[in-house]
């Protein structure tokens, strides 16, 4: 039983001759129509008070950014890892004191905060700083004064505390359980 089956001219699916008929006119007319983009801040708004401006948002373009070329100072600073960890084998194999590995440098396209004095890349840079000087000016005036150090030594005082409350260790001595029940 051999049917022949014939082609769509547009979606190029493969029907029978009967449905093929029918199938042609339907995707020609779906194809074809041209349908109008939607609008969700018309949506939106639709069933409130609030007026839509004529003027439309600019379309955002995804266009690719060139990224930049800072893959050689990546690249240096793995060569110079991998040069650290071989001289640091042979030291531990002959015997010898390792000599600490070398300082990761930052990129150079980061921005340092004058505030706190980390660096961020430029765009976050932009954002941070601000926060962060605002932060600064928030902060109350017995607190300008503290560091890193304060901070861990407040937290290794807390961490020592010893509380007063002993719990009582319940037994799971079978003789102690019946004792009351004598």
């Amino acid at each position: 039983m051999n049917i022949i089956e014939g082609q769509c001219p547009t979606c190029y699916r493969t029907f029978n001759p009967d449905v093929l008929k029918r199938h042609m006119g339907i995707c020609n007319k779906v194809n074809t129509k041209v349908r109008k983009p939607m609008d969700t801040q018309k949506q939106r708004v639709q069933g409130t008070d609030i007026v839509l401006s004529k003027q439309k948002t600019q379309q955002r373009s995804y266009e690719e950014k060139p990224k930049k070329a800072n893959w050689k100072e990546k690249h240096e600073e793995f060569l110079r890892n991998i040069r650290y960890a071989r001289e640091a084998q042979a030291a531990e194999e002959r015997g010898e004191q390792i000599a600490p590995p070398p300082p990761s440098q930052k990129p150079s396209d980061h921005v340092d905060c004058p505030t706190c004095g980390r660096s961020f890349n430029p765009s976050s840079a932009e954002r941070h700083i601000t926060f962060c000087a605002e932060q600064a000016r928030r902060r109350p005036a017995n607190q300008k004064g503290k560091t890193f150090t304060d901070a861990a030594a407040r937290r290794e005082k807390m961490m020592g505390f010893k509380s007063t409350f002993d719990k009582k260790e319940k037994s799971t001595d079978c003789d102690s359980a019946l004792i009351p029940l004598l």
